[in-house]
């Protein structure tokens, strides 16, 4: 059973769960849903100086480098589908990508540093957006300059979506992975990986018990295929529950292994092997 914890003893995201709670059941005017852009834009001048410092990050919907894909309004906050689209041709290639959620409680979402095992930096996944916010792929290419696409997404609730009785269970971190055979794009083989985890915000109600659960949610990642690293991730809550993952492996015409290794924020170590 997880920790429970009282409104004895509430830590500091308990008390934001509360305050998210009060927030979200008090309707928004359409004026203040329109403001939430430009205090993105505040909160995005300080997310790029903590984590970019003053490097430039060249942007605009026409870059032949990196896409977003997502919704303009989400139908589920707490299962809300992003791809981000890897543009770049045979001249450069990228190797790190960052999803920066502006409005969410933990706005650097991910870190994903792509290897030369990956056919392609594009990615898939499904994530939690906690209101209307703007989300960002920042992608490094291997000359060394950022480049950023974003998308405008309404969503409200995503990170605080209740969430039932959590027993514990046995299945906790068991995988499933699906490989399609090299796309006529280029782009590798697409690998789907499937973690069963229940990505515990702890900002999420429990609905029997009205206490808040310990947080607990996959937060380290490393893929690699041949010996040779696909990427390695850093991670947060935003992945939805049961994280699911697509990606492209470089394949090279022999059999490989392809390895797969998780970590939790409680320290829980899962792992899989397949011949590829």
């Amino acid at each position: 059973m997880a920790k429970q914890w009282s409104f004895g003893n509430l830590t500091g995201w308990a008390l934001t769960a509360l305050s998210l709670g009060v927030l979200l059941a008090v309707p928004v005017p359409a004026a203040a849903q329109m403001d939430r852009k430009e205090r993105g834009v505040e909160i995005w001048k300080g997310l790029r100086d903590k984590h970019f410092g003053d490097r430039p990050i060249r942007r605009g919907e026409d870059q032949d480098v990196v896409g977003l894909e997502a919704p303009d309004r989400a139908e589920d906050p707490a299962l809300v589908p992003i791809t981000i689209r890897d543009r770049t041709g045979e001249d450069r290639r990228i190797t790190r990508l960052w999803l920066v959620i502006d409005n969410n409680p933990r706005p650097m979402a991910a870190t994903f540093r792509i290897g030369p095992g990956a056919g392609s930096g594009t990615l898939s996944s499904r994530i939690r957006i906690n209101a209307y916010t703007y989300v960002r792929a920042v992608a490094e290419t291997d000359d060394g300059e950022l480049h950023m696409a974003k998308r405008f997404v309404k969503a409200s609730g995503g990170c605080a979506a209740p969430i039932s009785d959590q027993e514990e269970d046995p299945d906790l971190g068991k995988m499933r992975l699906r490989v399609q055979g090299p796309e006529s794009n280029g782009a590798g083989r697409r690998a789907h990986l499937m973690i069963k985890h229940p990505q515990v915000t702890g900002l999420q109600m429990n609905q029997v018990t009205r206490l808040y659960p310990e947080p607990h949610f996959i937060n380290w990642m490393e893929v690699s295929y041949g010996g040779e690293r696909v990427m390695e991730a850093d991670l947060t809550f935003t992945l939805s529950k049961n994280p699911s993952l697509r990606f492209y492996l470089q394949p090279d015409g022999k059999d490989r292994s392809l390895k797969i290794r998780v970590k939790d924020n409680q320290d829980n170590r899962f792992s899989t092997e397949k011949g590829i």
